[in-house]
């Protein structure tokens, strides 16, 4: 599996909330078991404009996924969703073909009002497109929001998580969740148990 984490650095997100973010970020791969001959993984950072903190194989450069994710920092300004994900459909261009794509986007909130939304369909779109799979983790965010909600292909993929410190709680679910979408074998780790859907 090729998985993209999208973490939310924006206005309203504080230190706290952050290193929830990145613990289950870590925690997550570690389900998926993130190594050069199994999962690939990649940590975009988004507010205003999003950064990309480490591309599928940087981490195979010598650095652990886990330093990847402890670099991210808190930058502030809008909320910009659909430039993440302008982001993130850049990045999969470099996901291999033969792997499910998957995507966890985790946000405190709708993007920023003056940036609307038709253009963030059009951005959630072209990610699918890339026949990723799309997730939103919704920090205190209602899985009905009329912004949020097209962004996803089913609603079932919208994870309405209560706040920060629940995040960790869902990682297993989560995991379970993911690989019944797949179709695919895939093995968590942290179980070590191998799940077919269907």
């Amino acid at each position: 599996m090729d998985i993209v984490f999208l973490l939310d650095t924006s206005n309203g997100v504080t230190q706290s909330d952050l290193r929830q973010q990145k613990d289950f970020a870590k925690l997550v791969a570690k389900q998926f078991g993130i190594a050069p001959s199994s999962s690939h993984a990649a940590v975009i950072s988004y507010s205003d404009k999003p950064i990309l903190i480490g591309g599928f194989f940087d981490y195979l450069m010598g650095k652990s996924f886990e330093d990847i994710v402890d670099s991210v920092t808190l930058t502030g300004g809008r909320r910009n969703i659909q430039e993440a994900l302008q982001q993130t459909q850049r990045l999969l261009t470099s996901a291999r073909p033969d792997v499910p794509r998957v995507v966890f986007l985790i946000t405190y909130g709708q993007q920023a009002r003056e940036l609307g939304s038709q253009r963030l369909r059009e951005m959630a779109k072209s990610v699918r497109d890339m026949r990723a799979v799309l997730y939103i983790i919704g920090v205190g965010v209602d899985d009905n929001d009329p912004q949020l909600q097209p962004v996803v292909e089913r609603r079932s993929d919208f994870f309405e998580i209560p706040s920060s410190s629940d995040l960790n709680s869902y990682v297993q679910p989560i995991a379970y969740y993911v690989v019944s979408r797949t179709g695919k074998p895939i093995t968590i780790m942290r179980l070590g148990l191998q799940l077919t859907s269907g």
